[in-house]
């Protein structure tokens, strides 16, 4: 089910060590210069993030039905990355420019540039793998409005590492309109028409 989703976190994971790299390239740091440092990198993460998003949830809308670029658009996508959510316990844009001033910080205040930028580059790289999944499901559940269906089954990968909370949702059919939400980090089950 995650196998594109899987590419996307692949291809954002490599666009992040570049990008967080060149910052490894920097020798010397003021507080200017890491204030308009931040701020262009996190600018730069944001359009790359939000492109390979929405290109990941109109193939995902597309796999289900025709003219998904109707249903998923940027608007679409800005939409979910403002919503809460349950899993991270947090709204994504606020979360990403928090990211982005603790990153600003901790280049001004540690005497190891290089281990902050691999903690800012891990944290980073956890977050947009968990949208990913996010935007992934909710690409799919557009997918499945359009077409009319009403009922979903969840459904887990049935391997070692489903959660006993996900083990008891297995095979549950559910009103589309009131599925479960997920409950930990890197969920990898999902919801099929019924």
């Amino acid at each position: 089910m995650y196998e594109r989703t899987d590419r996307v976190i692949e291809y954002l994971n490599k666009q992040l060590i570049a990008l967080f790299y060149r910052a490894k390239l920097i020798v010397d740091f003021d507080e200017l210069n890491v204030i308009q440092f931040s701020k262009s990198l996190y600018e730069e993460i944001d359009k790359i993030v939000k492109e390979a998003y929405l290109a990941l949830a109109e193939a995902t809308a597309n796999d289900i039905m025709d003219d998904a670029d109707e249903e998923i658009t940027m608007i679409w996508l800005l939409e979910r990355l403002r919503e809460y959510d349950k899993v991270t316990k947090y709204v994504y844009e606020n979360e990403f420019e928090r990211k982005r001033q603790k990153f600003a910080e901790a280049l001004i205040s540690s005497d190891n540039k290089n281990e902050e930028i691999d903690k800012a580059l891990r944290s980073m790289s956890k977050m947009v793998s968990q949208f990913a999944i996010e935007i992934t499901d909710s690409a799919l559940i557009v997918g499945y409005k359009a077409l009319g269906v009403e009922k979903v089954m969840w459904v887990t990968e049935r391997d070692t590492k489903v959660c006993d909370h996900c083990k008891k949702l297995d095979g549950k059919v559910f009103s589309i309109d009131n599925i479960p939400p997920k409950v930990h980090w890197n969920c990898r089950c999902y919801v099929i028409p019924v």
